[in-house]
């Protein structure tokens, strides 16, 4: 299995979008077979580390966007920033009495 850094377009319910980096994992005819729900972010051991993952992050750039939404519901994926939503939603529902 391989794998690389693509940009992800995210569209929320405001109608706001936002691009993040993502890892993909594609099997060997390289279709896509996992990615990651949540945004990767830049970091190594060392600032060698570092400059070689910046490298990889830029690669990134040179293939097309990708759709979040429709990536989770191939997947049947639900982020962490999703789930923590949810439940920042049902918290303030139950503090202001709509159940």
């Amino acid at each position: 299995m391989s794998w690389n850094y693509r940009i992800v377009k995210r569209k929320w319910d405001n109608k706001e979008v936002q691009y993040s980096i993502h890892e993909i994992y594609y099997d060997k005819d390289d279709n896509i077979k996992m990615f990651s729900a949540d945004p990767i972010f830049i970091c190594g051991d060392s600032k060698k580390e570092l400059k070689k993952d910046l490298e990889l992050y830029k690669k990134a750039f040179e293939k097309p966007v990708l759709d979040y939404k429709k990536l989770c519901k191939r997947f049947n994926i639900k982020s962490e920033v999703d789930k923590l939503g949810d439940d920042c939603l049902k918290d303030l529902s139950n503090f202001i009495g709509d159940k």
